[in-house]
């Protein structure tokens, strides 16, 4: 299909040089640019058969890079890549051949055309147009079509149930709810296979054997192929060639199933026995043991099956791999003795112990089955020059590898590959990529040989020189200037330098004035490039040491002398203590404490200081002198403790007055007439106390009697549920002192009072005049029942609909009206609580439940039923393409367009312009005869029509010698008319067929040889 492709380039760019070149052909005139074929590559992408779907963090964890093809379109052509033809790429898991075939291929890939739009689209998300100044490269992505595995009741007259599957916590039944794996093509079904293990209710009959032989593929025959050595991968031959088959559920009678459904039926039977299956796959080394089959225990297990050693057991297909044989009989193991022969072959696989299930029976048996799988081997092609689209066939032996399957790629040792003779001295081979545009380098991954041929692609790229001018700076050992080689478009590998006494502020581009990167910015390589190191210098900081007391004032801060900078000036004020070296000037010793300044730019220096902190000296200190006094005092008069105090004196430190402290106030209460003696306490800055003790007398105070206040009160009655404020029950309070004191009185017993509850509640207030005389007074508060009116439910009207199947539809749209007595209109309150499952892709009829509430919580449902309906789609009409014969005579211009009438279609209307010549007849005009050309039109929606007219060449007449004459009567033929001097000359840039100009007639004849030759490789394509 790529030479396809090749021919296909070939014949447009001939087709060109027709129009534009030769005379007679339209072309463009001296002052119109002729239109641009221009060159574009479309990569194809392929969705994984196995990966995580939850942890899709980039394009390549879902998909692969399968391939591209090559293409030209027309400057500023959309390219029609929804409709990109696959045939001749090798996609994953099938054969070449079937990605030429559209109704197999569709059963199992398929575009994704929203992801294909969005990678190729821009900010308009259109797809983008071809530029001339652009590389044109284009994805596509393929997903893998989706199948649902059924697992139920086998069609079989016996030997069969419908399975109940335990699987990871949920219990499946066949008969509401079967066990169902939705998988992709290609995709292995690893633990999602229901193994013996997960099958609950296995029948028993007490007989000999009883047991599990595994799962049909069901079709509509009783007959079916078992599938009972897993494991499986979700292959065509074995599991999608039969989708669709069954069309009804056998555990669930009148359940359909779609043409991507594949039903498996388990089975029974009561000779069967415990068989264990190893899986040997072939390694990549000569020489493994045994006979380079070494075991692969992730795959081999033990199962119930038959004991029939006669019955041939299906291999399973293994990624990757071809079976060495298609079926297996199992060997019959009778003892361990026999399964001891088995392990001497195993390698170093743990060993395999027999499994006895009639004790007491010498019939007692085990199988063993041994599948051998040989890898499979792929090629490799080197593509050397990736701007020449090239088909399997044009790789050599020496631009070929052939690679094991699962072998790691980047492992390989490659050959250099010849450089294209085109490319100039200053480009070199950069190295082997997975694309063509160079963008995923074999040598940043870590793929493994896929199952199926892959094309590399040199990168070819010129070499850049990527200057760092370090200006002081080193960067390992280099001092003065570094230069790395790189290419355009890889990251600029920015270093880091360092300079004593200096911070590093950046490269400095030299090509533009201003412009300033940092180490970890992602710049682009974009031609030979330069840089200088940007510097800034640290600042001056002077710090001093010092020798304090113990115990004395220091201030850390006196330690700096100065901070400068060459920028910024005088910093001092800015410098900070960043490490005080655990400095306590209240322990002798040591102390290194640091400091640091940092300058406008971010520049940083660094200093340490000692502190030295030396024992105190000092003199014997001197107590201080305390004098107290004693007091009297009546009961309840105002009284100040500390006027007991005298003076406190210190030799060293002078008056301490201020400074004594009550340490204890002998429980001293003014308002309780005895005599109380309190102690007092001075401290001086030393540390020596002196302590003194003085007796307050309080007396008996003589004061008159206080009259008590007057309260009045007032019952109330509320109803229940209303506002109510307690203290309204307050009337006045007065106090013969004190005046109006109702703003004193307090609630001091609400009665349980519950205004919410009807029933009578007793409240007590009390209030006291400020010579602490109370009074208390009760009031009484009745609450009564409230009557309220009773809520009224609201009302809800909805409706039934239909809809065709796959049209937009709002279930919102089945409510009418919802109202209620009290709130009104509440239609929009209206929810649907139950969707009844509609699916608008299905046909069928569902009913939807709504509900409304109004705002006093009454609810009220209804239901409607939406029928979706099968949406019936107009046929497509074919279109209809007239077409006339015609005559000419040899050697005459002639345009088989012309035979072209008209072409209508009733969709599309006129179509003319659509038609195109699929077969020319082998039209020679130089030769009479009769020409059969073909024609062929066809609609938007794919619709063909074709037609044919007949050209037929006759001979031309040549003139007798003489004068000229009429063609017919040999009467001298009229002279032209004379031409204006101005007139320019009616076959200017044109010449009939006839080689009039024999300036140009090589040139047409080797077009025309050219246009005859692509069109037979054309046809012998197409056949």
């Amino acid at each position: 299909m790529r030479n396809t492709s090749r021919a296909r380039l070939l014949f447009a760019a001939l087709f060109s040089f027709l129009l534009i070149v030769l005379p007679g052909g339209a072309h463009a005139t001296p002052n119109e640019a002729a239109p641009q074929n221009i060159p574009y590559t479309v990569q194809f992408w392929s969705e994984r058969a196995d990966y995580d779907e939850a942890n899709v963090g980039s394009i390549g964890d879902k998909y692969e890079y399968i391939g591209l093809k090559n293409f030209t379109g027309a400057e500023g052509h959309v390219p029609g890549l929804l409709t990109v033809d696959p045939s001749g790429v090798q996609f994953p898991d099938i054969e070449l051949a079937t990605s030429s075939n559209p109704e197999l291929f569709a059963k199992l890939y398929h575009l994704n055309a929203d992801f294909t739009t969005a990678q190729n689209a821009n900010d308009d998300s259109a797809i983008r147009p071809l530029s001339a100044d652009k590389k044109n490269v284009y994805n596509v992505f393929f997903d893998r079509e989706v199948y649902d595995v059924v697992f139920e009741k086998g069609n079989q007259s016996e030997y069969t149930f419908d399975p109940v599957i335990s699987k990871n916590g949920t219990t499946y039944d066949a008969t509401t709810n079967p066990y169902t794996v939705r998988m992709r093509f290609g995709q292995e079904f690893g633990d999602a296979w229901p193994f013996d293990k997960d099958i609950v209710n296995v029948p028993s009959e007490g007989k000999r054997g009883f047991g599990l032989t595994g799962w049909k593929i069901m079709t509509g025959e009783s007959s079916a192929n078992y599938l009972d050595t897993p494991p499986y991968r979700l292959t065509y031959s074995e599991f999608i060639q039969y989708a669709g088959k069954r069309a009804t559920s056998v555990s669930r009678p009148g359940v359909s199933y779609t043409d991507h459904t594949i039903a498996m039926g388990i089975s029974f039977n009561t000779a069967s026995h415990p068989v264990f299956v190893d899986f040997a796959l072939e390694g990549f080394e000569d020489g493994l043991e045994p006979r380079q089959f070494p075991v692969d225990e992730a795959l081999s297990y033990w199962k119930s099956d038959t004991s029939w050693t006669g019955y041939s057991f299906p291999v399973p297909e293994i990624k990757g791999f071809d079976r060495v044989v298609p079926k297996k009989q199992q060997k019959a193991v009778r003892s361990q003795t026999g399964f001891d022969r088995v392990n001497a072959t195993r390698g170093d696989a743990a060993p395999l112990t027999f499994i006895r299930t009639l004790y007491g029976t010498r019939r007692d048996t085990n199988g063993y089955l041994r599948l051998e799988y040989k890898r499979q081997k792929f090629s490799l092609f080197l593509d050397n020059d990736p701007r020449v689209p090239k088909a399997d066939s044009d790789y050599s032996a020496e631009n070929t590898l052939t690679v094991p399957y699962g072998q790691a790629i980047a492992d390989l040792n490659f050959p250099t590959p010849t450089k294209p003779s085109d490319l100039g001295d200053d480009v070199v081979f950069r190295g082997w990529a997975w694309d063509s545009a160079g963008v995923s380098m074999l040598a940043d991954s870590s793929r493994s040989m896929p199952n199926y041929n892959v094309v590399i692609h040199a990168v070819w790229d010129t070499e850049r020189q990527v200057v760092f001018n370090l200006d002081g700076g080193a960067v390992d050992g280099s001092t003065d200037r570094i230069s790395r080689t790189q290419f355009d478009g890889q990251t600029v590998e920015f270093p880091t330098p360092t300079r004593d006494g200096y911070t590093f502020m950046g490269w400095a581009d030299d090509n533009t004035e201003g412009k300033t990167y940092k180490s970890t910015d992602k710049l682009k390589v974009d031609g030979n490039m330069s840089f200088t190191a940007k510097w800034d210098q640290h600042p001056d900081l002077q710090v001093k040491d010092a020798s304090v007391a113990a115990g004395d004032d220091f201030d850390v801060k006196s330690l700096v002398v100065e901070a400068e900078d060459a920028e910024d000036g005088v910093l001092t004020d800015q410098v900070k203590l960043v490490d005080d070296g655990g400095l306590d000037v209240s322990k002798p010793g040591k102390y290194t404490v640091t400091f640091e300044v940092v300058d406008s730019a971010g520049a940083k220096a660094t200093k340490s200081a000692v502190v030295t902190v030396n024992m105190k000296m000092v003199a014997l200190n001197e107590a201080p002198s305390l004098e107290v006094k004693d007091a009297s005092v009546a009961a309840g008069d105002d009284f100040d403790v500390k006027s007991l105090v005298v003076e406190a004196e210190d030799a060293e430190d002078g008056v301490l007055t201020d400074q004594v402290k009550l340490v204890d106030d002998g429980g001293l209460d003014v308002s309780k007439p005895g005599k109380y003696t309190v102690t007092f306490e001075v401290v001086d800055s030393a540390g020596a106390k002196a302590t003194k003790s003085a007796v307050v007398t309080v007396n008996m105070k003589m004061v008159a009697l206080n009259e008590a206040p007057s309260l009045e009160v007032k019952d109330a009655s509320v109803a229940a549920g209303d506002d109510f404020d307690v203290k309204s029950l307050v009337v006045e309070a007065e106090d013969a002192e004190d005046g109006v004191i109702t703003d004193r009185v307090e609630l001091v017993d609400d009665g349980g009072l519950d205004v919410s509850k009807p029933g009578k509640y007793t409240v007590t207030f009390e209030v006291v005049d400020s010579a602490g005389a109370k009074v208390a007074k009760t009031a009484t508060v009745t609450v009564n029942m409230k009557m309220v009116a009773l809520n009224e439910a609201p009302s809800l009207e909805v409706k039934d609909a239909s809809v065709a199947a796959g049209d937009e539809f709002d279930p919102v749209s089945l409510v009418v009206k919802a109202e209620d007595a009290e709130d009104g209109v509440i239609t929009d309150r209206v929810e649907l609580v139950d969707d009844g499952g509609l699916d608008l892709s299905k046909p069928g009829t569902y009913v939807l439940k709504f509900e409304v509430a109004d705002s006093q919580g009454a609810k009220v449902a209804k239901t409607a039923t939406v029928t979706v309906n099968m949406k019936m789609v107009a046929l497509n009409e074919a279109p209809s393409l007239e077409v006339k014969d015609a005559s000419v005579a040899a050697g005459d211009e002639f345009d088989p367009v012309s035979l072209v009438v008209k072409a209508e279609d009733a969709e599309d209307g006129v179509i003319t312009d659509r038609v195109e010549l699929v077969d020319d007849g082998g039209l020679d005009l130089s030769k009479p005869g009769t020409y059969v050309l073909k024609f062929e039109v066809a609609d938007s929606q794919g619709a063909k029509v074709a037609k044919t007219a007949t050209v037929t060449v006759e001979a031309k007449q040549t003139p007798a010698p003489g004068a000229p004459t009429d063609n017919q009567s040999g009467v001298p033929a009229p002279q032209p008319e004379p031409q204006s001097a101005t007139q320019p000359p009616a076959s200017s840039g044109k010449l009939a067929w006839t080689g009039a100009d024999s300036r140009n007639l090589a040139g047409f004849a080797g077009a025309m040889l050219l246009m005859g030759a692509a069109l037979v490789a054309t046809r012998r394509r197409v056949k």
